[in-house]
């Protein structure tokens, strides 16, 4: 990207050339589902960050709360790409009141060089993965978990522990209720199925079955259960599922609003907190069904006692190993009408 001169500003065309790296690591953030619900465009010198409806999860996210967060996490990424380019940049937030679908516009100014700090977070997008299976048995570290909860705050999110006993027991039968209802649920166990791929299926979205066990391990009742993406249908890998109870760390993250604008800033947050814990080779599991169903929401929200809105239940732990999911080319997440031929040169990662 370079400088108009005499402005610091960037052009169009500046944007342009450089528009593979920046949405490339955009759309290498977490979504739900790997559905990744966005689009990019350029547009009055600025990168625009699109929802793309076609791709909103309409039975189990009619609002589009979770595809707002999803875009949030491009949003991040791509903010980081362009620190990596040395520049300064500034993120508007639903900028256009009458195109609800631009969610946000990123405006590069002036020269800046990346801060260590955020060269470490780029060079964790290839390795941060939304993690399905079992942990190993490394402890969190303590800093970890301060580092983690700094990172959201920084994006405007508050990142809650639930370290009393008897608040995560209550929460993890919040998320076993809310698995339980949505497992009885025709129609969002449809909506998994159309967004778990089949083997030997080649897909460049979706949930592969290598990125979920295909059973559950042990006897025990798991304290909390991944989404069942296996369906009854033998798909999944042969790595072993998450049994019985562990003391992995468990974290919900809030905002002190529930609007469109604080679901982008959860996504953020979300993501500034994924990719800092894979610095560490520290990976979440991500609990969603809980917060899907209004009533178990709120009951959410009074475990935690917090004013504030939860938007996404967490578990951390360690894995040496990275589960990545697939993701569509540059060319076609780019908004209609920018070049085709962009080439991805971004970082490959999973989601």
């Amino acid at each position: 990207m370079d400088d108009a001169p005499g402005t610091g500003a960037v052009s169009t065309d500046g944007l342009r050339e450089r528009l593979d790296f920046v949405v490339g690591a955009a759309a290498r953030a977490a979504s739900i589902h790997n559905t990744q619900p966005w689009r990019f465009q350029v547009r009055d010198d600025a990168i625009e960050v699109l929802a793309d409806r076609d791709r909103q999860l309409r039975v189990a996210d009619p609002h589009g709360r979770e595809l707002a967060i999803s875009c949030g996490a491009a949003i991040y990424n791509a903010k980081l790409a362009i620190r990596m380019l040395g520049h300064g940049v500034d993120v508007e937030l639903l900028a256009e009141p009458h195109e609800p679908d631009v969610l946000a516009r990123l405006s590069v100014s002036g020269r800046l060089a990346p801060t260590g700090e955020e060269r470490r977070l780029f060079a964790a997008i290839p390795h941060r993965h939304t993690h399905r299976g079992a942990f190993t048995t490394v402890e969190v570290p303590r800093d970890v978990l301060v580092a983690v909860q700094e990172a959201a705050a920084a994006e405007g999110g508050v990142l809650h522990l639930v370290e009393r006993p008897g608040a995560r027991h209550a929460l993890s039968e919040l998320v076993v209720a809310a698995d339980r209802v949505q497992r009885a649920d025709r129609a969002i166990q449809a909506e998994v199925a159309a967004w778990t791929v089949p083997p030997q299926e080649d897909r460049s979205d979706g949930v592969p079955p290598y990125a979920y066990a295909s059973e559950r391990a042990g006897p025990e009742p798991v304290a909390f259960p991944i989404r069942d993406f296996n369906i009854g249908r033998g798909w999944g890998s042969e790595e072993p599922a998450e049994a019985g109870q562990d003391s992995h760390p468990v974290v919900v993250l809030t905002t002190p609003g529930d609007q469109p604008v604080d679901w982008l800033i959860a996504g953020q947050a979300l993501q500034h907190m994924l990719l800092l814990a894979a610095t560490r080779w520290i990976f979440a599991a991500l609990y969603s069904q809980p917060l899907e169903l209004p009533d178990i929401r709120v009951l959410v929200r009074d475990e935690i006692a917090t004013p504030h809105f939860p938007q996404m239940v967490l578990r951390l732990g360690h894995s040496p190993i990275s589960l990545t999911t697939p993701r569509r080319t540059v060319a076609e997440v780019i908004d209609k009408g920018w070049p085709e031929e962009a080439e991805e040169t971004s970082p490959q990662t999973g989601g």
